[in-house]
């Protein structure tokens, strides 16, 4: 059975590992992050943030935070929305590719939109990168997203084609 679960800072320790894990599957190395760089978005105020579990067991997550924390991330500053505090930043979302074609990812974009909502967010904007994340940017766009940018030469992993679509989700 599918629960998706919000996440604090306080309870990052019980899943730290499992996400890691489940990072190093679904990224490149040069896309990994420290366990800090979730953390951080833990302890950010209006964090959205999710683990997806099934039978217990963790099978992916979602962590957002506002825009205006991922400035370092291309294409972030160039956003239209950027400085207005209204933009929710999908910073990453991944499945355990035990768990995926389960529509796991989907619902934990549905309970992003919900509860974005709710913390009066206007845009929900994600970079999908161009062939790896295709299935992301297909679920982002049954949900409404639209592109607003294509970034190309921003990954430093060497694979091709090293581009992404910047997109939108207004709410």
């Amino acid at each position: 059975m599918l629960e998706i679960k919000s996440i604090t800072a306080q309870q990052w320790p019980q899943y730290e590992q499992d996400v890691l894990a489940i990072e190093a599957m679904a990224f490149s190395a040069a896309q990994c992050h420290p366990a800090s760089y979730y953390l951080n978005i833990l302890n950010s105020e209006r964090q959205v943030s999710y683990i997806a579990l099934v039978d217990g067991k963790v099978a992916g997550f979602l962590f957002c935070g506002p825009l205006e924390m991922f400035a370092q991330v291309a294409g972030v500053t160039d956003d239209p929305h950027f400085g207005q505090n209204t933009v929710l930043y999908d910073a990453d979302i991944a499945v355990n590719p035990d768990f995926r074609n389960q529509g796991i990812a989907k619902k934990l974009k549905q309970q992003q939109i919900i509860d974005a909502k709710t913390l009066g967010y206007q845009v929900i904007a994600a970079r999908n990168r161009v062939k790896y994340a295709h299935v992301m940017w297909c679920i982002n766009q049954s949900l409404g997203a639209v592109e607003i940018q294509h970034l190309t030469g921003i990954y430093k992993d060497g694979r091709e084609p090293n581009a992404c679509v910047y997109n939108h989700l207004v709410l």
